[in-house]
């Protein structure tokens, strides 16, 4: 009987035969259309009881805080038509990962001014999927995805913030508000267009503790020049933001990060690009209290090498 799927190693998950097992004790959940689960055959006929068409239903059979896993088979596909996913909002260490790779792993899209998904659950995990925030011609997603529950992870995710034309963008793509301690944003891609006129793409509006935002690709084209892919309305403590490609794709952009007066924490080994010709040094703007070490800003110009950014050498 060959395995359905074998690249998904995930800590505490062990596979057996061709499912799925928690170690932790937690249940394993599965998300795919209807025709998908039909085609699971003899291995479909090992999870009866625990397949689903879409994640909603799959996490209104979770229980808090017993760990349960959601897997989405590969090449699914659902609509954020408004709020979506709002079993979510009680139920705590849940997981929701992707199976597949490329652009066979399940696929969300935004519909609608009001699409949103609210993670306000405590250690949510969303893995391996594509976000499409903006999926719709001449619609503007308001607020796509906004984070209020402590220790939640976004990884591995393909995340499309806008289209060309600034008339099909998630105005706000990820925002980070009260309560969002802990947060991961890890190992993504979010991209746009350059005159996709993003004004928030991951925005921070809350003193939240320990944020971090590590080995990231966000090229993403803001609806400002001075506008960074990060921002922050309200200071963070003890954030980490390390090892990222940061570029705001606007014509003559002059920032790639932006952080405020107040916050702390670490800001080393990112890449942040504009696209001005010049201010390479200033790729980082306000960066308040924060440590910041081998960060290089890289300006337009081709064949050049970037410069530390900020460019103030510590004493």
């Amino acid at each position: 009987m060959p395995f359905l799927n074998n690249s998904v190693q995930q800590p505490g998950v062990q596979e057996l035969g061709n499912l799925f097992l928690s170690v932790t004790g937690g249940k394993v959940l599965y998300v795919g259309t209807a025709a998908q689960i039909a085609n699971l055959g003899d291995v479909g006929a090992g999870i009866t009881g625990r397949t689903f068409t879409d994640v909603n239903t799959a996490l209104g059979q979770c229980v808090s805080g017993r760990g349960d896993i959601i897997y989405v088979l590969p090449g699914y596909t659902e609509t954020i038509a408004g709020s979506a996913w709002t079993n979510a909002a009680t139920i705590n260490d849940v997981r929701i990962i992707g199976l597949g790779h490329g652009t066979n792993r399940p696929t969300f899209t935004w519909t609608a001014t009001g699409s949103q998904i609210a993670i306000s659950s405590a250690n949510f995990s969303l893995q391996n999927c594509v976000l499409n925030l903006a999926g719709t011609a001449a619609t503007s997603t308001v607020k796509a995805i906004v984070v209020t529950g402590a220790g939640s992870i976004i990884d591995n995710c393909y995340i499309v913030a806008g289209a060309a034309g600034g008339s099909q963008v998630a105005t706000i793509a990820i925002e980070y508000g009260t309560g969002a301690d802990k947060a991961t944003f890890s190992n993504n891609e979010m991209n746009a267009p350059a005159d996709a006129a993003c004004v928030s793409c991951l925005k921070i509006v809350a003193a939240i503790d320990r944020f971090r935002m590590i080995n990231n690709v966000v090229d993403v084209g803001m609806s400002a020049t001075g506008v960074g892919v990060c921002t922050m309305t309200v200071a963070p403590t003890n954030a980490k933001i390390a090892g990222n490609s940061l570029r705001n794709g606007i014509t003559n952009s002059t920032k790639a990060l932006v952080a405020i007066a107040g916050a702390s924490g670490y800001v080393e080994n990112n890449m942040c690009y504009i696209m001005a010709a010049t201010g390479a040094g200033a790729a980082i703007g306000t960066p308040g209290a924060l440590q910041c070490n081998q960060n290089f800003g890289q300006a337009s110009t081709t064949n050049t090498t970037g410069i530390l950014t900020p460019n103030t050498a510590a004493t």
